[in-house]
């Protein structure tokens, strides 16, 4: 049986090169209307590229040469939220506390008693007036919940709270304030 320089003579250097690089680039970063690279895609993929056409077979060959290997990927929890692992963090020490222990979310949210007014379609140059029955109304709050009870506390003021940064517990300076 005579072996052939395991297809490097019709892959050259270029050739090979390109494939890794294909590889671990994401096919829709290309442009691509797929978004795994199978062997069969790289093949014809780098037969439009190059007007070289390798085979499924010499494809794998030349990727597990490379060091390559063909696997299901693992998922990993991401979040566009720059405070994501932090929050992951608070998460942690939750799921790590004792039965019966206290433990809350909060969040704060502010409410106006007007609808927000959209744009919408009038006769050009003049403006449409919306009736209201009084001065727009606001108010600020905070609202949390008990991990472990469903037990909900929910505070509202008239002016928006500021917490300094690094501050975990919002409800306390919230509940020191004076009712107006």
């Amino acid at each position: 049986m005579v072996l052939r320089e395991d297809h490097r003579g019709k892959a050259g250097t270029d050739y090979r090169e390109r494939l890794v690089e294909l590889v671990r680039r994401r096919p829709r970063a290309l442009n691509l209307p797929f978004s795994i690279w199978t062997a069969a895609r790289l093949a014809d993929h780098l037969a439009e590229e190059t007007g070289l056409r390798m085979s499924v077979a010499s494809i794998h060959r030349l990727l597990h040469a490379a060091g390559l290997g063909f696997g299901r990927p693992q998922r990993t929890i991401s979040s566009p939220d720059p405070d994501y692992a932090v929050k992951k963090v608070v998460e942690r020490a939750r799921d790590d506390l004792k039965p019966g222990s206290a433990f809350y979310y909060a969040d704060e949210f502010a409410i106006s008693w007007h609808p927000t007014l959209r744009p919408m379609w009038r006769p050009k140059a003049q403006q449409v007036m919306i009736p209201t029955p009084m001065q727009p109304t606001r108010r600020y709050g905070l609202g949390a919940v008990n991990w472990h009870s469903g037990e909900t506390v929910v505070l509202t003021r008239h002016h928006k709270i500021s917490v300094p940064a690094g501050r975990c517990s919002g409800a306390a300076s919230f509940r020191r304030r004076p009712r107006p």
